[in-house]
């Protein structure tokens, strides 16, 4: 055992060093991240030092490329985007503050995604180039979220400025494209179950006028089993993928239809109804001509989206359109109507008048004259207010079509008002009320008397009605270059909610059983008022009675020269 001892062998290799709970940590942390981190120096081809794995899901490219310097990051920046990305990087560096930026890059397949990065300086390299240390994450999602709310936010604005709906809704199909395809269709259903297209768009104009021609030569029925008439027919949106030779081969009528539709070069369809209040109006269809692009879940709850405020769109402009035919036919039936009601009225005014002169003449002595004077009297108060809302119903029918004509002349307000005070002071004796005329006796303007009239008897004829029997004061007053009339009684008063609702049509402060009319004297009153170019308002608290005011401009007011 005292044998020779072997010669001694190489001193054996170092063992690596062990990595430490905190450098193990983060580099778990940075293979998870779901985005990139990075360390590089600031030089157009300088490979960076470090690229954490999740580049490989940003871009498609591997940490591997960009360490060798087989990929350049700037390279993928959306060449609309670098200027900005590079002059922010350069400017926090030279002010050494962090930086934050959004921008666009394309990917390995040629995706354009949107990234956020937020980065700063951390020194220099030992050659002298500054370093970045940062983290780039993906934002698509986001950006995409956020593009189409801005999207239909602005359809909304454009739907809503005018009820021309076929005009607005083609201005929304031109928008839709590319948001939603390279091009898009708006068909919209016939009464007898054609469909008309209504507007075209398409990224390539020659492809715009082709699909004008399949529908002019081509046209579409709501019976058809597929495209825009099946969609309309089921209420049901359509989404057709990798439309293939064999899908045109099935769907073409002829050669001809054929030979148009391979021409169109779609790949994919998505066809969604136009449904408002139970009813189906039409299609929107957007179509793709590239190979492999489709419609994602998102593209197709935008589309349905934006399907939705087209059809509200549509419906609200056509119940629009209903509602004016309406108005005007029943504008007609007014105006007719009130001149066959005023036809015999005439007439009948003019008997009961020579009835009531002759009246005490013939019957001097007999018992029963006092008796049939007062039937009398309640037929003449019967017509005049029969007349007076038959006048009522024909303003109306002039003020809806603006033929409500003035004829100006010189007309004392104070005249006036004594005139129609004394029409009305027999009616006030009656329900117990004192008419008190008061203020200057004359006030001079420029003013259609008969309407004037109008105005002074409707505001008295409220006081009346509303005045419970206590009195009335009426007065006119001069205030600089505009008359005022002040018409005010003591009565029930009129609540604040209902001050600015009493000056439209058939409106009333108290229910019918409790007033008689149409409702239609304050919006005639004030019609005539601010076509005069005046103004009325109404002061008043319940129980306490009301008080309007009338103000009017004492003669026109010159035009300016421009």
């Amino acid at each position: 055992m005292w044998g020779p001892q072997p010669e001694a062998g190489p001193p054996p290799a170092p063992a690596p060093a062990r990595e430490s709970d905190s450098e193990r940590m983060l580099r778990t942390l940075l293979g998870n991240l779901r985005g990139m981190a990075y360390r590089c120096p600031d030089e157009p081809h300088s490979p960076p030092m470090y690229v954490s794995p999740g580049v490989l899901e940003l871009t498609g490219y591997a940490p591997e490329g960009f360490i060798g310097g087989h990929v350049f990051w700037r390279e993928l920046i959306h060449p609309e985007d670098l200027q900005r990305v590079l002059e922010t990087i350069h400017a926090a560096l030279a002010s050494r503050t962090a930086f934050t930026l959004a921008y666009r890059i394309h990917t390995r397949t040629g995706e354009e995604r949107w990234v956020w990065e937020r980065g700063m300086g951390i020194g220099e390299s030992p050659d002298g180039a500054a370093l970045l240390e940062g983290f780039i994450t993906d934002i698509t999602p986001f950006k995409r979220a956020e593009h189409r709310q801005a999207f239909l936010s602005s359809v909304s604005e454009t739907l809503a400025s005018s009820l021309d709906y076929e005009d607005t809704l083609a201005h929304v199909v031109q928008r839709a494209v590319p948001m939603l395809g390279e091009g898009c269709l708006l068909d919209m259903l016939e009464p007898d179950g054609s469909l008309r297209r209504l507007a075209v768009a398409h990224v390539d104009p020659t492809r715009a006028e082709l699909a004008w021609e399949l529908s002019r030569h081509y046209p579409q029925w709501r019976e058809d089993p597929g495209g825009a008439g099946a969609v309309i027919r089921t209420g049901r949106t359509e989404l057709l993928e990798n439309v293939s030779d064999e899908s045109f081969i099935q769907y073409a009528k002829d050669a001809r239809h054929l030979e148009l539709l391979r021409e169109t070069g779609v790949t994919s369809v998505l066809t969604v109804p136009l449904h408002a209040r139970g009813r189906t109006l039409g299609a929107l269809t957007f179509f793709h001509c590239r190979a492999g692009r489709g419609y994602d879940r998102e593209e197709r709850l935008l589309a349905e989206d934006l399907a939705r405020r087209a059809a509200l769109a549509v419906d609200n402009a056509r119940l629009y359109r209903e509602a004016q035919l309406a108005v005007q036919l029943r504008d007609e039936f007014l105006s007719v109507a009130s001149h066959e009601l005023k036809t015999p009225l005439t007439p009948l005014h003019l008997k009961l008048s020579a009835l009531s002169r002759e009246l005490p003449r013939c019957c001097a002595g007999d018992t029963r004259s006092e008796s049939l004077q007062r039937h009398v009297t309640v037929a003449q108060r019967q017509v005049h207010k029969m007349s007076t809302l038959i006048n009522s119903l024909l303003d109306i029918s002039r003020l809806s079509r603006g033929k409500l004509k003035l004829e100006p002349e010189n007309t004392d307000l104070g005249e006036v008002l004594g005139e129609v005070s004394a029409w009305f002071a027999p009616e006030a004796v009656r329900v117990g009320s004192e008419l008190r005329v008061e203020g200057e006796a004359h006030v001079s303007g420029w003013w259609d008397r008969l309407r004037l009239e109008q105005v002074v008897t409707n505001l008295l004829s409220n006081a009346i009605r509303y005045g419970a029997g206590r009195p009335i004061h009426a007065r006119v007053a001069v205030v600089g270059a505009r008359a005022r009339l002040v018409v005010r009684d003591e009565g029930i008063g009129i609540p604040p909610e209902a001050q600015e609702r009493i000056f439209g049509k058939f409106e009333r402060a108290v229910s019918e059983r409790h007033s008689g009319g149409l409702g239609l004297g304050l919006y005639i009153t004030r019609s005539i008022v601010e076509t005069m170019g005046g103004t009325i308002r109404v002061d008043s608290r319940p129980g306490h009675g009301s008080t309007f005011t009338v103000e009017l401009p004492r003669f026109p007011i010159p035009e300016t020269r421009r």
